[in-house]
């Protein structure tokens, strides 16, 4: 992944101190499923659960055998005070067979972005893990060369050129998919694209007649993967552009650039995950994509903010 803060007079960048002036309140993040991240929290009755976090729903989402008239947030730090969310923001959802996950919503307007105001995901980039940042005072400390970039946007959608990038040549586009939309979205582990995105890798995939795509419950898969293969795929750079700027010929104002390797995941001898899927008309980005940057949710100021973490 390659990361670009471009100079325009569209966007904030902000440059802040070394050292915060308050401390943060940090949630350490673990994997709910593949790809996906939750936190861990106590019922009134002090059973743990674990809450997935999902940006599009804008409440917490329950098993309806827990005691919820409060809900603790532990944060890492044990001299922190946890996080108590009432109980008439709790809803109950069916039993399942995965009755210790839960859902904590994301969204505008959710219980726990009115308690903290805005927060930070941040991948550990020497972990392979996640943190969640509470009201990140300072957030581009946690940014290489201590850089932020922060886009006007409302909600958590934001709009983008995509260009196919061939050769890692990124002097000039080699193909421009064209300008989407995309949904932000934690609850899900891939991107999904145009279908022109699409099929153009598979296309290059099955090229050769060793490799073929396959479906795998909700995952494609890439049977006859080698490592040769990530030196035949593009890169695509994702230029994001200011909120209501939708224009094929926009300049962008903060280039992402994700590599073969970034979407293409070997598993298992001769297979690979492909962490792109193909949908018309509603162009998402998981956890995919967002696993590669530090992402700033600050819808009060109604704006997003995208770093490279350290």
């Amino acid at each position: 992944m390659r990361f670009s803060l471009l100079t325009t007079s569209s966007f904030t960048l902000s440059a802040y101190g070394t050292q915060p002036t308050r401390h943060d309140l940090v949630f350490p993040l673990i994997p709910v499923s593949d790809h996906v991240y939750g936190l861990t929290a106590l019922t009134a009755d002090g059973v743990s659960r674990t809450l997935r976090l999902e940006t599009r729903t804008n409440d917490i989402f329950m098993s309806r055998e827990d005691d919820g008239s409060v809900l603790t947030l532990p944060t890492a730090n044990t001299g922190d005070q946890p996080v108590t969310i009432e109980s008439a923001s709790l809803h109950r959802m069916p039993l399942t067979s995965q009755t210790t996950v839960g859902i904590l919503g994301l969204g505008r307007g959710s219980v726990f972005v009115n308690t903290l105001g805005s927060f930070m995901l941040l991948p550990e980039q020497s972990t392979g893990g996640a943190r969640l940042i509470g009201s990140p005072e300072n957030p581009a400390q946690y940014c290489f060369e201590n850089q932020i970039a922060f886009v006007p946007t409302p909600s958590s959608k934001i709009e983008a050129t995509v260009d196919l990038i061939f050769d890692n040549d990124l002097s000039h586009r080699n193909s421009r998919a064209g300008m989407f939309e995309f949904v932000i979205r934690t609850g899900i582990a891939d991107d999904f694209v145009d279908p022109y995105i699409y099929h153009n890798i598979a296309r290059i995939i099955e090229s050769n007649p060793s490799r073929r795509i396959v479906s795998h419950g909700q995952q494609s898969l890439v049977e006859g993967c080698t490592e040769d293969l990530l030196n035949e795929l593009p890169s695509l750079k994702y230029g994001i552009v200011p909120d209501g700027d939708f224009s094929i010929s926009s300049d962008p104002v903060i280039d992402v650039v994700i590599a073969p390797e970034d979407y293409l995941e070997l598993i298992a001898e001769g297979v690979c995950a492909l962490r792109i899927q193909p949908r018309q008309n509603l162009n998402t980005l998981g956890m995919n994509f967002l696993s590669k940057l530090g992402v700033v949710f600050d819808y009060a100021n109604r704006r997003l903010g995208f770093c490279d973490p350290l």
